[in-house]
């Protein structure tokens, strides 16, 4: 989103939430790092020293032995650029280096002293001995020498090492920003009603490839509900509109006739197209309630083969006497939790499907076998491609939608199906070309 425009991107980099972190993490790294390094450089000073005070320490014993078993201090007195010793006598005699403060020192200390020509850090242990106060010390420069150039080392390698993992950090961060920008792009789209935009994500290993996944799942989902909404709405206006135009006309001509018998039946007849208005609406009213999931609090346990008995003895003369077979099987006893009056809905929906959409001499089967619930005939079936289409409301395959019905059975069936939490599936009956019939099979979860 930003990146064509580096004055753009410059402002906007507060905002990408991935390169502020990319940020804040290296910042946290280096100050771990300058933690690490101070405490590593105080340690290796404190063990330099402690190293020292015990050299001194043990020089400072054997010294102290010589020059009480000799007079000839001047000689025993060490002096070099990197250690001496100095010796003032209990009469305030001094051999070695004459420097004041020397003698002033009690036990360890680091002090700035010239020996020679440079003026250097020593570390200088004092003491009082049997020949008087002896003072010893060594030269830290050299010794310290090496804790600089590890300080060095260490700087140069905590540099580098920070602007490698500021680098990657960046480039990391860079990376997952035009993944998040193409992800928010991709939402703008949608937000302002293009829901056909995906982000289809190259990525599916890790938290934002999961994401755009769902958000991509959640558009087809809420595209889908929209192009159904949309047929949903012009379906009902085409159902509603032919009833409401012959209820007009009825009532036109029952006020134009004067016979009352005429009038009375042109009434009647205006009635039954308000009757069929409102049973369109009561069954999507239905569907709506049913899909609000209320109807689970009236679950209890059922034996799917007796309602499937009960359906088969109160359908079986209307199949009958429709001029269609019926065969009736059931395999199985078995189980499941559920609600009485909608598994008998659903299967009377079927049936009265299976009657209305196929010809005289048909046959219908109602089967239970297991925790499967099937209904099936030989009629002309329905074309693989608009099964899934017939599932939803008001669909209707004949589309001038002259005969009667609303195309709301086979959706409520659906919905019955998804509150039992049972998987529908819509299938052929036979390979014959010509009629090759419709199974519409159920599979409860008797579990």
């Amino acid at each position: 989103m930003f990146l064509n425009n580096p004055l753009k991107f410059l402002m906007a980099l507060p905002k990408m939430s991935a390169i502020r972190q990319a940020v804040i993490l290296t910042g946290l790294f280096l100050l771990i790092l300058l933690i690490a390094g101070l405490t590593s450089a105080w340690l290796l000073s404190q063990n330099i020293t402690d190293n020292v005070d015990n050299e001194l320490r043990t020089r400072h014993q054997l010294l102290s032995k010589q020059l009480a078993n000799s007079q000839d201090f001047k000689n025993l007195l060490p002096i070099s650029p990197l250690l001496f010793a100095s010796l003032q006598t209990p009469n305030g005699q001094i051999f070695g280096p004459r420097k004041a403060q020397l003698f002033r020192i009690k036990g360890f200390k680091n002090i700035e002293i010239e020996i020679g020509d440079d003026d250097d850090n020593w570390r200088v242990y004092s003491a009082a001995t049997a020949s008087g106060k002896l003072v010893m010390a060594i030269n830290m420069e050299s010794r310290y020498k090496v804790l600089r150039h590890v300080g060095r080392l260490f700087f140069w390698m905590g540099a580098l090492t920070t602007l490698i993992t500021l680098v990657v950090a960046i480039s990391m961060g860079l990376r997952t920003q035009r993944r998040l920008n193409h992800i928010h792009n991709t939402l703008e789209e949608i937000a302002a009603g293009n829901l056909s935009a995906r982000i289809n994500a190259k990525i599916n290993d890790d938290d934002l490839g999961a994401v755009a996944q769902r958000i991509d799942a959640a558009t087809v989902q809420l595209e889908t509900l929209m192009r159904q909404s949309k047929e949903l709405s012009a379906n009902i206006a085409h159902d509603l509109k032919t009833p409401l135009a012959r209820m007009r006309a009825k009532l036109e001509v029952a006020l134009s006739l004067d016979d009352a018998e005429l009038v009375n039946q042109n009434i009647e007849q205006a009635l039954d197209q308000s009757d069929q208005m409102i049973a369109t609406f009561e069954a999507i009213l239905r569907i709506a309630h049913l899909s609000s999931g209320q109807y689970r609090q009236r679950f209890s346990t059922l034996s799917l083969d007796k309602l499937v008995r009960e359906t088969a003895e109160i359908y079986q003369p209307v199949i009958e006497d429709s001029q269609h077979l019926f065969v009736l099987k059931i395999a199985t006893q078995v189980q499941i939790q559920g609600d009485r009056e909608l598994i008998i809905q659903l299967l009377a929906n079927l049936l009265e499907n299976a009657m209305r959409h196929t010809p005289i001499g048909s046959t219908i089967t109602l089967s239970c076998l297991d925790n499967q619930l099937s209904v099936s005939d030989n009629g002309p079936g329905i074309a693989a491609d608009k099964r899934a289409k017939v599932l939803e409301p008001m669909y209707r395959l004949e589309h001038s939608r002259s005969t009667a019905g609303n195309g709301l059975g086979l959706s409520l069936v659906e919905t019955i199906s998804q509150l039992h939490h049972a998987q529908l599936r819509l299938s052929a009956t036979s390979t014959d070309t010509e009629n090759p019939g419709l199974m519409v099979n159920i599979c409860f979860d008797n579990h």
